[in-house]
């Protein structure tokens, strides 16, 4: 709570009214470590987006928890009110925004759509239904331009503009919470053509890995790929399982079931039930790249020899699963035991 508190007292930029995506030693930028790929300099759809979403979820669960963060409601609607702003005529957010102005300088990827997501997801809250009709049609260009072709490029900003399973996963957001405003049921069949396009990045089988401490026990089936550049795994697409189980309320389709199903399984053993169980760190612990082959062998052991996972603690991993495990539509039955 005091990181996000952090954010809200501090980091709004005050020229261009985005938050900052970067802070160094107190001190706020966007300059982080994919500033060098960027073709201009500026905040990102992506960072921003995913900032702004990211605080409505903490308000929620702080709100259902009996403290109520009128600040953090206002951060994001006074935001949001410079981002809606940066649509351009094909109903697309950028890429890039200027430091300055905050207008949008560069368009053509995925990464926007977390935008999209924050936009809807604020509706949802506050009930104000104001520019609905340009947020349908933002969706509807995402969902034609991108989903349907599935080719979802340029969400994160590492992999300049590659095709990658993130961008997806954040079109899944929006779709979800436009879906939960409206009610429209070509949202709930966009949800699901989305999905379908995520699982395209999907184990549904164990590959046969040959290098520890992966080789031992450990199975791929359930993750997601990361992107087409990237040959590992990590969670991030261990944070719909939420949206999944929305579908699933409304449409049931074994198909997705057993998806959600693998998906939960493949988190569950992701993280450390106790202490050097991969060999290292402590009970908890986890790692964001998984080598499902013999790509990427970065990490050593000791004596030299490979390893298949990273040796480090990466809490946004963690936040993955718990995002995952804790959303609204979760519910301890026996099929999600």
């Amino acid at each position: 709570m005091r990181f996000i508190q952090n954010i809200i007292d501090h980091g709004m930029n005050p020229s261009s009214g985005l938050p900052w995506t970067v802070c160094d030693k107190g001190k706020w930028s966007n300059r982080g470590w994919w500033f060098d790929r960027l073709p201009v300099p500026g905040h990102t759809g992506y960072l921003v987006g995913q900032t702004l979403y990211s605080i409505l979820r903490a308000y929620e669960v702080e709100l259902a928890n009996g403290a109520a963060h009128a600040d953090w409601l206002s951060f994001v609607e006074r935001a949001m009110q410079k981002v809606e702003t940066t649509i351009n005529g094909d109903g697309e957010y950028p890429y890039v925004m200027s430091e300055k102005t905050g207008a949008g300088l560069c368009y053509d990827s995925m990464s926007g759509v977390w935008c999209l997501a924050a936009a809807a997801y604020l509706r949802t809250i506050t009930g104000d239904q104001t520019g609905l009709d340009k947020l349908l049609a933002s969706e509807m260009h995402y969902y034609d331009h991108y989903v349907a072709q599935v080719c979802c490029y340029g969400g994160p900003l590492d992999i300049d503009k590659q095709i990658d399973s993130e961008g997806v996963l954040a079109y899944m957001r929006a779709v979800r919470r436009l879906h939960q405003l409206t009610e429209k049921a070509y949202l709930l069949e966009h949800l699901r053509d989305a999905l379908e396009c995520e699982f395209t990045f999907k184990f549904c089988y164990n590959s046969p890995i040959q290098v520890p401490p992966l080789s031992h026990g450990w199975s791929s089936c359930g993750g997601s790929v990361t992107s087409v550049v990237n040959p590992h795994i990590h969670p991030m697409s261990s944070t719909v399982v939420d949206e999944m189980l929305y579908y699933l309320t409304y449409q049931e389709d074994a198909y997705i079931r057993s998806r959600k199903n693998d998906t939960i399984a493949w988190g569950l053993q992701t993280f450390a039930r106790y202490d050097r169980e991969y060999d290292y760190g402590k009970a908890g612990w986890m790692s964001e790249r998984f080598c499902y082959s013999q790509g990427l062998l970065t990490e050593r052991y000791p004596d030299g020899s490979p390893a298949s996972t990273w040796f480090a603690l990466m809490p946004w991993a963690v936040g993955c699963l718990l995002e995952g495990f804790c959303g609204e539509y979760w519910t301890c039955d026996d099929d999600n035991q």
